[in-house]
């Protein structure tokens, strides 16, 4: 129950804490049930991980939520990943054959 006594947030556009964090978990369990992830389960695989992304193994200060990765095309639950690590997946399309050859090039310059 809300400050509002409701159950949810509050529909006045309310900002008090409590509404507040309803909305942000309404708001992160929708993503999460886009992609096909509860709540449950990114907590285990949150643990699982050490709060860390699963390809650095680091996490970003500026946004310290980790993403649920999946694979679009099975809808795999693959990890979570930082914001740099997903948007380097997102850019090279998931292509391995593409970070490979990122890698190769970056060798050259080592």
């Amino acid at each position: 129950m809300t400050a509002h006594g409701k159950a949810s947030v509050c529909q006045r556009g309310c900002r008090c804490a409590e509404c507040t964090e309803a909305n942000r978990l309404l708001t992160r369990r929708s993503r999460l049930a886009r992609q096909g992830w509860s709540l449950d389960e990114y907590a285990r695989v949150f643990e699982a991980q050490d709060g860390l992304c699963v390809i650095c193994r680091e996490t970003d200060a500026r946004f310290p939520q980790l993403m649920a990765d999946h694979d679009h095309a099975t809808g795999l639950h693959r990890g979570l990943l930082c914001s740099r690590c997903n948007l380097v997946l997102g850019n090279v399309e998931d292509s391995p054959a593409i970070l490979l050859s990122v890698f190769e090039y970056l060798g050259r310059f080592m």
